[in-house]
């Protein structure tokens, strides 16, 4: 694969994530709001992926396992192109 089929492959992917998400005036549409918030809670990508159990310290699996959820919930926002704000809304309790 060229660079130039590198690139429209890329922009495509973009594309398609931003019309599944997105409304026409780049707002997250309703449905995609109720997704987003589901995913943050299951994902918790604003938590620390080591977490240590009383008894047993550190579980290196387990630690995997979250930074796995944590890079895909980050995957959607860098694909969404969310702003800072848009973040910090999307944390804020349902209204």
């Amino acid at each position: 694969m060229n660079r130039q089929q590198l690139i429209d492959k890329f922009i495509t992917l973009r594309r398609a994530y931003r019309e599944v998400f997105l409304t026409e005036d780049e707002r997250l549409k309703a449905s995609a709001d109720k997704v987003m918030r589901d995913l943050q809670k299951f994902c918790q990508p604003y938590s620390t992926t080591l977490r240590a159990r009383a008894a047993n310290g550190l579980d290196p699996i387990e630690a995997a396992m979250w930074e796995g959820r944590r890079q895909v919930y980050l995957h959607l926002l860098k694909n969404l192109h969310f702003t800072e704000k848009e973040q910090v809304d999307l944390t804020k309790a349902e209204g």
